[in-house]
């Protein structure tokens, strides 16, 4: 108890003191503020306690370093953004990725991220100049300097329209797993609690069962209607308390509350014995406790107990072996899911209903979607899209159009026949002397930046691998001081 109410006062002065006085300045001139923290949400104690802190961002988020998809990372902070109504989730993408990352590496992690929570790309780096080609951090630069920067328009059309559309309604999911902060704050097996509550969401999102995580405030104000837990325009249907052996008092009212009411509440590994109110022994808290009876032992035993509790949100159809990346938002009376990594005509089942379009986010056209079947709460398609396109399945009020049952036609295949040529094309602009010292109005072909070799029998090695440079070198900026002892080249 002690500790945690400790973590309390500290929390709250670091809110009124820094983080909410960020907010309200970036707020008040209409400005959106994220920052890419060491943790990324997976430190669930940094500043005291992550959740709480990352509340008065304008745009939480996170940086995917090396074209990653952090599912952790990205459900923490979009939880965040959900349940405080902020503005968007910001993703900052690729620190690292190297000079050869493709255009088409950096759509699929956008459309990876996006899927999973993202709403809005910032691109990780624009060098000003990378000084004749030695200087450098993080690479690469997603601007002029890349061979498809002539094509890029395109890209962040699509991107702005990824953006505008996931950042609209609300977001909907089945689950709710509480942010495992008292656990850590009170000493009681806090890393435990923390890693079985994000192997839950790992076990979950695969099997196609989203979730978000929920502070112990956010549950605390949650209102219960029916068998959903609602908060922030939310609604869950079970909420996971994950090995937590310490918890607030009011988690444990609620949560006993919810299940009353009809909710699924669930205790994966130990249940709470400590909380807030009067510490450990507590009578009233082992009560409570012992009401909560759904129980599994490992995160892994989630996904069969929740799929039978209730018809799934989105579900992928038994044949399909890829796991997907999706997301369902509530826009009004329509329903939006993404879906992107399955693919083409992957049997998928959603929990709505309606007139069904596809939304083409490179183009902003629509066309009609048909449907293998539609009952009063369920419909069953085949996506019309390959695993490297962002789908866009919309579900409005209306009858849904059924498919007919000839199938497809198969890809024609062409042969290619003969001997090829090709050309390297100079792609390098030199304007700024980013390539060569000094700067030339020219563009650079090809050149070997990195090498492999081997002071041995180049058939055993060992191999390294080496950049072409003039070694670690720095500039020295005219205001150093002079007793730094550094002396001018």
């Amino acid at each position: 108890k002690v500790r945690l109410d400790y973590r309390d006062v500290m929390v709250a002065l670091a809110e009124e003191s820094f983080f909410k006085p960020c907010f309200d300045w970036h707020q008040s001139r209409g400005m959106i503020y994220g920052c890419d923290h060491g943790g990324r949400g997976q430190d669930i104690v940094e500043f005291g306690d992550y959740f709480r802190a990352q509340r008065w961002m304008n745009g939480t988020g996170n940086d995917q370093p090396g074209l990653a998809s952090s599912l952790i990372q990205t459900k923490v902070n979009s939880s965040i953004v959900h349940l405080y109504n902020r503005a968007r989730v910001w993703l900052e993408g690729y620190h690292s990725s190297g000079w050869g990352t493709s255009s088409e590496q950096v759509a699929d992690a956008t459309f990876r991220n996006f899927a999973q929570g993202h709403t809005l790309l910032t691109l990780h780096g624009l060098y000003y100049s990378t000084h004749g080609g030695w200087w450098e951090w993080a690479p690469p630069c997603n601007h002029f300097r890349m061979p498809y920067w002539a094509h890029m328009g395109e890209f962040l059309k699509c991107v702005e329209r990824l953006s505008y559309v996931l950042s609209q309604g609300d977001h909907r999911c089945d689950v709710a797993i509480l942010y495992p902060v008292a656990a850590m704050e009170a000493g009681l097996d806090g890393e435990t609690a923390k890693n079985t509550a994000f192997r839950a969401a790992e076990e979950l999102y695969r099997h196609g069962i989203d979730l978000d995580f929920m502070d112990f405030e956010s549950l605390d104000r949650a209102t219960i209607v029916g068998k959903e837990l609602r908060v922030s325009g939310e609604r869950y249907r079970a909420l996971v308390l994950p090995s937590m052996r310490a918890v607030r008092w009011s988690t444990l009212q609620k949560a006993a509350e919810f299940q009353r009411a009809g909710g699924l509440v669930v205790i994966a590994g130990a249940a709470p014995e400590a909380s807030d109110r009067a510490g450990r022994d507590d009578a009233d808290l082992n009560a409570l406790v012992r009401h909560l009876t759904t129980r599994v032992a490992k995160p892994e035993e989630l996904p069969a107990l929740i799929s039978h509790a209730f018809t799934p949100d989105f579900a992928v159809g038994a044949s399909v072996q890829a796991a997907p990346y999706f997301a369902h938002r509530q826009l009004g009376s329509r329903d939006l899911f993404m879906v992107y990594g399955l693919p083409k005509d992957s049997e998928c089942s959603f929990r709505a209903t309606g007139a069904v379009e596809l939304w083409d986010p490179w183009t902003g056209r629509t066309r009609p979607l048909p449907v293998l079947e539609q009952t009063a709460q369920i419909t069953r398609l085949a996506l019309p899209l390959t695993e490297k396109e962002p789908q866009l399945i919309i579900f409005s009020p209306g009858k849904a159009e059924l498919a007919s049952a000839s199938p497809n036609k198969p890809a024609a295949l062409i042969p290619v026949e003969g001997d090829w040529d090709f050309e390297l094309k100079p792609t390098l602009d030199n304007r700024f002397g980013d390539f060569h010292w000094p700067p030339t109005p020219t563009m650079i072909g090809a050149e070997v930046r990195q090498l492999e070799y081997t002071e041995g029998d180049h058939t055993n090695g060992p191999w390294q691998k080496v950049t072409c440079s003039f070694g670690p070198q720095f500039i020295k900026s005219a205001s150093l001081p002079a007793s730094t002892g550094v002396s001018a080249p």
